[in-house]
């Protein structure tokens, strides 16, 4: 028998109340404000409070896209920065592991979660999001999917994004991730130390 770990997962009585004065707060209320990212009531809304799951698929470890589960509009958006995918085969047996997950999901709470009008994810409409920033090059797929779950709002990308931005995305990927509190190594740029290994 499975433990149920969805309570971890909810809000806190405490947090509550932040979820709600986003829920009614003007559109272009700022939230966050962390570097250079900003999210505004519109963002949170689009992004974070409404029914959508990210995957990022790989094709035989050359390629990275993103599928976008839309509970909402009960639409499979795929994101793809070489173009709109033919070849669905990949979406189509993820959707099939999401439907089993769902279902067992189902089966331990005792009812639909909360927003989803129906966890028939395989029937629902595939949509090619075709107004998407084409990669130029053959190694940044994996950046431009981060992007486009960034970005996406459910509708649309905001903002849009280059391939030049994605360029200075890489370099700043690396320097976030080398000065990330959670980097161990004690003698990288970040953390004061000079010597040299």
């Amino acid at each position: 028998m499975c433990h149920n770990v969805f309570a971890d997962f909810k809000c806190t009585e405490q947090e509550a109340p932040t979820i709600e004065s986003i829920k009614l707060s003007p559109i272009t209320k700022k939230w966050v404000h962390i570097d250079d990212v900003s999210i505004n009531t519109e963002n949170m809304l689009t992004a974070w409070l409404n029914d959508q799951v990210f995957f990022s698929i790989n094709i035989k470890n050359k390629h990275w896209y993103l599928c976008v589960v839309n509970a909402d509009l009960r639409t499979i958006e795929i994101l793809d920065s070489f173009g709109p995918r033919q070849d669905l085969s990949l979406v189509t047996a993820t959707l099939v592991g999401l439907k089993i997950y769902l279902d067992i999901s189902v089966q331990e709470l005792g009812s639909q979660p909360n927003r989803w009008r129906d966890n028939k994810v395989t029937t629902w409409l595939v949509k090619n999001e075709v107004d998407m920033p084409m990669q130029e090059d053959d190694s940044s797929c994996g950046l431009f999917t981060l992007k486009f779950m960034e970005c996406w709002t459910g509708f649309s990308l905001r903002p849009t994004f280059t391939q030049e931005d994605i360029i200075n995305f890489r370099l700043k990927l690396a320097a976030i991730l080398v000065h990330s509190p959670l980097n161990k190594v004690e003698e990288s740029p970040g953390s004061g130390s000079n010597e040299e290994q």
